[in-house]
């Protein structure tokens, strides 16, 4: 089975893992609980609200499961989690995501390199758009803390995308057309692998529900020195 998702993953840019148990979806619903009333519903985790939520997500079991694909996200054990977001699609903060495809990171400080673009600050964090090369030695790990199907906002992909580099608006359009849409329909403890520049999209859920998801981004390489990943 290892080896049909690694091929998965390779061709398709992503694949779907019946990974935790319920015991430890609790565990994270329970470390991952914010006031309803926040300003936001994507909420990024930092420092001991981070370490506490790493014990139980990058137990063992996800680390061996990561490093299985070195061809993919570089160089195996080595993967680290440089990003973490909790996506909180509620009733009331049900939103939509066009078509795109995950071109940032997040680093310690700015350091104009050639090749690193579009600068940006979030919550304090500078981020921006890395050499194509970077991002295909990323890989994302999206955890379902609850039920997400094609009613409540599930991930829609278009496969194969992730292999056609860096994609202009116009060249969106043109694979949105000539590809078939998939939708990822997610149980309990499901985590959606997938990689950065694989052309994704969300719509709002026709029969809004509680839809958390654990967001979390390794990388498999380093930064042309001296940038450094903002890591955990």
């Amino acid at each position: 089975m290892k080896v049909n998702r690694v091929s998965c993953l390779e061709q398709n840019g992503f694949c779907i893992v019946p990974f935790f148990h319920e015991e430890v979806v609790d565990k994270l619903r329970d470390l991952l609980t914010f006031d309803d009333n926040a300003p936001t519903p994507n909420r990024r985790l930092f420092g001991e609200m981070w370490s506490r939520v790493a014990n139980v997500a990058l137990h063992g079991g996800m680390r061996l499961f990561l490093s299985s694909f070195t061809p993919v996200a570089g160089k195996g054990p080595h993967v680290r989690c440089v990003r973490a977001i909790l996506f909180d699609k509620t009733p009331d903060a049900n939103w939509k995501v066009p078509w795109h495809q995950d071109l940032t990171i997040a680093v310690e400080k700015r350091v104009d390199l050639p090749g690193y673009t579009a600068w940006t600050e979030k919550e304090g964090i500078p981020h921006v758009q890395p050499p194509v090369a970077v991002l295909e030695n990323m890989l994302t790990a999206r955890i379902h803390l609850d039920p997400c199907g094609s009613d409540n906002g599930a991930l829609k992909v278009l496969p194969c995308t992730h292999l056609d580099g860096r994609l202009t608006s116009d060249a969106i359009g043109a694979r949105r057309t000539a590809i078939e849409e998939y939708t990822c329909a997610c149980k309990v403890g499901d985590v959606l692998f997938m990689r950065p520049l694989l052309l994704h999209a969300s719509s709002p859920a026709a029969t809004p529900s509680r839809r958390r998801v654990l967001h979390l981004e390794f990388a498999g390489c380093d930064l042309h020195n001296p940038l450094r990943w903002q890591e955990f």
